[in-house]
């Protein structure tokens, strides 16, 4: 594919602090000595250079240091283990919290008021929360359900791996 013959990639390799411009007061000593010298083109040439090399030597090692940070077990807290694709538990979560509402009746019908509270409107798709619509609380929203039984992260990786497990054999059998 000689497509990319137009490309001009020469300067792919440089670093972003070696493209920036000088400051005014850089500028001044840099053309003061470029007109001494004579040999500005000679300098910036070996600059090239050294950057080049200096920007694969960073290359290497940032790519090594990746492979090693990806591969350790250390956290900055205990749910990014869950995060993970290296935790069966929480892989169990992340496909359950992509269909739960298969498997679970969130908010529980019994705990929700048959009637909303005075000055209060039900929101549409969201079963025990609402919203002020009169009065000097306009705006405010009340939520009656019960979060600790809500279908999150922290409720679910709170559960055992065999629970997890059945509720979504639960979701992906009511979802086909």
């Amino acid at each position: 594919d000689d497509d990319d013959d137009d490309d001009d990639d020469e300067d792919d390799d440089i670093p972003l602090a070696a493209l920036k411009s000088p400051s005014p007061a850089k500028k001044k000593k840099a053309s003061s000595s470029s007109s001494k010298n004579g040999s500005k083109a000679k300098t910036s040439a070996k600059k090239k250079v050294k950057i080049s090399a200096a920007s694969t030597q960073k290359k290497s090692t940032s790519a090594a240091s990746s492979k090693t940070s990806s591969t350790s077990t250390d956290y900055t807290s205990a749910s990014f283990a869950l995060y993970g694709t290296e935790c069966i538990k929480g892989q169990l979560i992340q496909k359950l919290l992509c269909r739960w509402w298969y498997a679970i009746t969130w908010p529980d019908p019994a705990s929700i008021p048959d009637e909303p509270p005075p000055n209060f409107d039900s929101m549409d798709g969201f079963p025990g929360v609402y919203v002020c619509t009169q009065g000097e609380e306009v705006g405010t929203i009340k939520d009656f359900r019960d979060k600790t039984k809500a279908p999150n992260f922290v409720n679910f990786a709170k559960m055992k791996a065999e629970d997890l497990k059945d509720l979504l054999i639960k979701a992906i059998k009511e979802q086909k």
